[in-house]
C-alpha cells in the first residue's frame, strides 16, 4: 500500500498576538515516523545499488509519481520507522541536502490539536492540508512559505506534523479500541508491509541537524507542538529520540549532519559510502549515517 506523504498545503492560520496568555500545551502522543533527506545523484544511486541497504537493512519501495512535477524518491521501511530519500532532480532539482522531519500522531483525528499547540509559540502562518493518497487520507501542518522568500529556493530544513484520519485507520483494519489507545509505529509499520518486520531497520536513536534562526524557530515551535523542550544544543523528549542542534549563519548542506538508527539485531560491520554526501558506519546493532568530512 502506497502512503505518500505530501507537504502542500492551502490554508493559512493566523499567528497568536505576541502577548495574549497561552494555554498549557496538551501534547499528543507522537512518533518520529520518517525523516526525509534529498540526495545527489552520485549518492542516491549508490543508496539504491547497494544490496545491504536496499535488502538486508529495509524494504525498499521506489516511487515515480508526480506532484503535479514528476517526484522519484526511495522509502526504505523499517520495524518502527522509515527514511524517505528524494533524488535532486525536477520536483526536487537544486535541493540536495535538504532535510525534512516528519513527526506522525498515534491516535488519528489529531490535526485541530496539532494546529492549536504550534500557534501557541510560532509567529509566523501556517499551512494545512488533508492529503488523499487513494485509500488513504492524511492530514498535516507545516510551516508557510512564500514563494518570494528566497529560503524556498534553497535546501532547507522543513517539519511536518501529521495526522491520519479516524477512517483511514478502520479501513486499514485497526480496531476501534486500537484507535482510542494510539497505533504503535511497529503496528503501523506491520500494517504497511508485513515484510518490514524482518528487517534490521528498527527504530531511530537520534537526529543531529545544522540550520539557520529562522529555521530554528520553525524547528522549535513544532517539536514543541509534540511534547519536546529545548536544552543548550539539543530538544528532548521523554518518549521519543533526542534532536541536537547546530546554528548555523548562514545556510549550510546538508541539513542533517548525523543519524542514528538502532538496528534489531547485530550484523557485519561495514562502511558504505553515499557519494561525497554521507558515510554509513554500521556496528553490532547500529547504523550511523554521518556527513562525509
Amino acid at each position: 500500500m502506497r502512503r505518500i506523504l505530501s507537504i502542500c498545503s492551502v490554508l493559512i492560520f493566523s499567528a497568536l498576538a505576541c502577548n495574549e496568555a497561552k494555554p498549557k500545551i496538551d501534547a499528543p502522543s507522537a512518533d518520529p515516523g520518517h525523516i526525509g533527506f534529498v540526495l545527489d545523484s552520485a549518492a542516491y544511486f549508490d543508496l539504491l545499488n547497494d544490496s545491504f541497504l536496499t535488502n538486508e537493512f529495509a524494504q525498499l519501495f521506489v516511487d515515480t509519481s508526480h506532484h503535479p512535477e514528476p517526484l522519484i524518491e526511495l522509502y526504505l521501511t523499517g520495524r518502527e520507522a522509515f527514511l524517505n530519500v528524494g533524488l535532486a532532480k525536477e520536483f526536487w532539482q537544486g535541493k540536495e541536502g535538504k532535510g525534512i522531519m516528519m513527526f506522525q500522531t498515534r491516535k488519528p483525528g489529531e490535526i485541530d490539536n496539532l494546529i492549536r499547540n504550534w500557534k501557541q509559540s510560532y509567529t509566523d502562518s501556517l499551512n494545512s492540508y488533508v492529503h488523499d493518497g487513494g485509500g488513504f487520507k492524511i492530514a498535516e501542518v507545516t510551516p508557510f512559505i512564500k514563494k518570494n522568500d528566497p529560503s524556498s529556493k534553497e535546501p532547507n530544513l522543513s517539519i511536518l506534523l501529521a495526522s491520519y484520519t479516524i477512517p483511514t485507520y478502520k479501513s486499514w483494519g485497526f480496531s476501534d479500541s486500537a484507535i482510542a489507545n494510539g497505533v504503535a509505529m511497529k503496528d503501523f509499520m506491520n500494517s504497511w508491509d508485513s515484510r518490514t518486520q524482518n528487517k534490521l531497520f528498527k527504530k531511530f536513536k537520534s537526529f543531529h541537524i545544522q540550520l539557520t534562526e529562522k529555521e530554528l524557530e520553525q524547528i522549535e515551535s513544532g517539536l514543541i507542538s509534540v511534547g519536546y523542550r529545548k536544552e543548550e544544543n539539543v530538544f528532548k523528549h521523554d518518549d521519543n529520540v533526542p534532536v541536537y542542534f547546530t546554528v548555523t549563519p548562514k545556510n549550510e548542506i546538508p541539513k542533517y549532519t548525523r543519524i542514528e538508527i538502532e538496528l534489531a539485531e547485530s550484523t557485519t560491520q561495514r562502511i558504505i559510502q553515499l557519494g561525497n554526501m554521507y558515510t554509513i558506519h554500521i556496528k553490532n546493532k547500529e547504523m550511523v549515517i554521518e556527513q562525509t568530512k
